[in-house]
């Protein structure tokens, strides 16, 4: 952060037609509410903080929605594996009844 030069300007408030006595007591005034100021590395830094976190958060977010969504997915290609595996059995063993009750 810049720093500001507190006896030039004392003597500049002075040079406009302040005392002294008022020109320090407007330089103490300004120079604690510089103490407030950020700066634009700061300001760069903190948007990039929330940036990221926005992301993360965006991103887990993304990748739990994808879970449930393969989860899902998943869950219906074993159901229809199972299903098509109960059918190859009830299949096969009508095959076998026929074969067994036609000699």
């Amino acid at each position: 952060m810049a720093t500001m030069d507190t006896h030039e300007a004392v003597k500049l408030l002075q040079s406009a037609g302040l005392d002294e006595v008022k020109a320090e007591a407007i330089v103490r005034v300004v120079g604690a509410g510089q103490d407030a100021l950020a700066t634009k590395a700061e300001l760069r830094a903190q948007a990039t903080s929330v940036a990221q976190e926005s992301f993360a958060r965006t991103t887990a977010a993304n990748l739990e929605i994808f879970e449930l969504r393969l989860r899902d997915h998943l869950t219906l290609r074993l159901g229809a594996m199972l299903l098509a595996a109960a059918c190859v059995q009830v299949l096969i063993f009508i095959f076998l009844l026929t074969q067994f009750f036609s000699n």
